[in-house]
């Protein structure tokens, strides 16, 4: 049997044709005037049963529904469905008339459990929408607030959040007051230094030469000097540099062209780093007609004569003078502190690019020749040396023989708060350059007239 349901509109294209019979014609409206009925009739039944009632009979119809099952429902095969559901609507449709008559039809109690089921089935459905306390933790009407973290994942992009912007701001704001206040200090400082009054000569025979200004970053790390006319002239030696400070009046600092010529021709040598400096004099009482020896990091000295020749020492070298008849060199040991200055000659060779020198003479064995770094040679033949602490010392050659013994002079230079970076002397003028010992401390020029 064929149903069809009537549709309402105002198209007046749609053309209505009657179907003929058996088929019958649904109308909506008394489709839910019927149901309508029929859940009011319910409700009614449904509020004559106590509480105790209503709740076995919820469970009668648990049990019942998970249990029985009818046989001819489960064996039906799937291909009759659409004839069976045509027959439950033909059914329901010639049993609507029973409602209002008052009771459901027989077909109904066989097929659906009777008035009983209808009852039960229409609490369970009232007791399942009804609020109550089990319900209750799961319900949320509204939407669950957002958190922190996910509010700050959903920001439009291009826009920081403001803890970041804070931190970051803070974070300037400490730069700057940490930049500020570095340099109030600077300029504190120099003031101080500028207004305190000059300090007194710690010793009436030794006396400031140059304090500055010298180069950005200034490390010196060794001195020598030579008679220029009447004034002497210095070099100064850094790590990759060589400067000249020439005695005028205005005291000027440069870098030495004849040394960075020499470094040019040695790249391998210059590249390792400077730790010395000295000279090979003609003339040693008045050192005149001089040609500079640079000590490297590795021990070995360059000559910047003509070739450019190589001093290789065997013991590595620290730091060197040159001997009284220019031929040696005072050699201070790189690898052993504790051993005094050597005397070093050279052995019998035909190159002349390298020269290889070996040890002959050593100062060690005199307790007080210990750890004395700088060397240069006096104008009477014998050996000044100072330490890093500011103690000097001097050797002199013993007449007749290839002894040289302790003068029995020594001198404790005044504390000064310099750590002493080199020594040179002309004639009876002794030339000490030290730096104080903090980072970025001042550099000074200091002179000391050698007793007799």
């Amino acid at each position: 049997m064929a149903f069809y349901r009537r549709v309402d509109s105002e198209d007046t294209s749609i053309v209505w044709t009657e179907p003929p019979a058996p088929a019958k014609i649904l109308e909506m409206h008394d489709v839910r005037q019927r149901m309508g009925g029929l859940e009011a009739k319910v409700q009614m039944l449904a509020s004559q049963f106590p509480a105790r009632e209503e709740e076995e009979s919820i469970a009668s119809v648990a049990s019942s529904s998970s249990c029985s099952v009818a046989p001819e429902q489960l064996s039906r095969p799937v291909g009759s469905a659409s004839s069976t559901t045509s027959g439950e609507v033909d059914s329901l449709w010639h049993g609507a008339p029973d409602l209002e008559a008052g009771g459901p039809s027989s077909a109904q109690e066989t097929r659906f459990g009777g008035s009983d089921a209808a009852v039960q089935l229409t609490e369970v459905r009232q007791r399942s929408f009804r609020p109550n306390e089990a319900a209750a933790g799961g319900f949320h009407p509204h939407r669950v607030p957002e958190s922190r973290d996910e509010r700050d994942r959903q920001k439009e992009p291009g826009r920081l959040p403001w803890s970041t912007v804070q931190q970051g701001s803070l974070v300037l704001i400490a730069a700057w007051c940490a930049g500020f206040a570095w340099t109030v200090l600077r300029l504190m400082t120099d003031v101080v230094d500028i207004l305190k009054p000059p300090r007194p000569l710690p010793h009436p025979e030794l006396g400031l030469v140059f304090a500055g200004p010298w180069p950005q970053f200034f490390e010196p790390e060794g001195l020598s000097c030579q008679m220029d006319g009447s004034q002497p002239m210095f070099w100064l030696v850094e790590k990759y540099t060589v400067h000249q400070l020439v005695a005028n009046q205005s005291w000027t600092v440069r870098t030495s062209p004849q040394e960075a010529a020499c470094l040019s021709k040695a790249p391998e040598f210059h590249s390792s780093g400077l730790r010395g400096i000295s000279l090979r004099c003609s003339d040693v009482t008045r050192k005149e007609a001089c040609l500079p020896m640079l000590v490297g990091v590795d021990g070995n000295v360059l000559l910047c004569n003509n070739t450019t020749q190589r001093l290789h020492l065997r013991g590595d070298a620290s730091h060197v003078a040159a001997s009284s008849d220019a031929s040696g060199l005072w050699a201070k040991r790189s690898k052993d502190l504790s051993a005094g200055p050597a005397l070093y000659r050279p052995l019998e060779s035909g190159n002349l690019s390298v020269a290889e020198y070996v040890s002959t003479l050593e100062l060690g064995q005199q307790p007080v020749a210990r750890n004395q770094h700088w060397m240069d040679m006096l104008e009477d033949g014998g050996l000044l040396a100072l330490s890093d602490l500011g103690v000097l010392h001097a050797w002199r050659p013993v007449a007749n023989s290839a002894l040289w013994l302790p003068s029995g002079w020594f001198f404790n230079l005044p504390e000064l708060g310099l750590r002493w970076r080199g020594l040179c002397t002309v004639g009876r003028t002794a030339f000490l350059l030290g730096k104080s010992k903090t980072a970025a401390g001042r550099v000074e020029l200091w002179k000391m007239q050698l007793p007799s």
